[in-house]
């Protein structure tokens, strides 16, 4: 159904239409669903490179970004997925709602927390222990924010602890 979306996005409004990059979107992010990784990957790129192009502070190319740096991430491919992360958490500020940028702020706290836990896994401690503390700070700054954005309900940051950052807190 996501392909047929695409291919009449397409064909109706041409390629590169914000229905036909948002069509390619929900396809990557359905094949990300079915464990298709691949095909996830190249249509997430196709939706980034495509945003990136028409206007690169959008809010459309950094939820991209966040997407398809989300999926790296989950391939531990750290370091491509750094590069896009950051990149969206940067672009973020100032461009998305405050609400909607703690999305890609989470995805760097997740990131730096990999990142701490493969310098750990490889026996560099110093770097894993200093990594491990940036990771901290920022689920703590990101928590605090999601407190003053969505209110103080201990459900709702005990949820959140352990979506955006499991085995991290007690």
């Amino acid at each position: 159904l996501a392909d047929q979306a695409l291919a009449i996005a397409t064909e109706q409004q041409g390629p590169g239409s914000p229905k036909a990059l948002e069509a390619a979107l929900e396809l990557g992010l359905t094949h990300q669903a079915a464990g298709h990784a691949e095909l996830a990957e190249s249509r997430l790129r196709e939706f980034v490179a495509a945003w990136n192009q028409r206007s690169p502070s959008s809010p459309e190319a950094i939820v991209g970004m966040n997407c398809l740096g989300d999926l790296l991430l989950r391939q531990g491919r750290l370091d491509e997925a750094a590069t896009l992360l950051k990149d969206a958490e940067q672009r973020g500020l100032g461009v998305l709602p405050e609400a909607a940028a703690l999305r890609p702020r989470g995805s760097v706290a997740e990131l730096v927390k990999q990142q701490a836990l493969s310098a750990a896994r490889a026996g560099r401690s110093s770097e894993a222990t200093t990594l491990f503390g940036d990771a901290a700070g920022r689920f703590e700054a990101l928590l605090a924010d999601e407190r003053r954005l969505l209110g103080p309900a201990p459900l709702d940051v005990g949820r959140t602890r352990a979506n955006f950052a499991p085995g991290l807190w007690p």
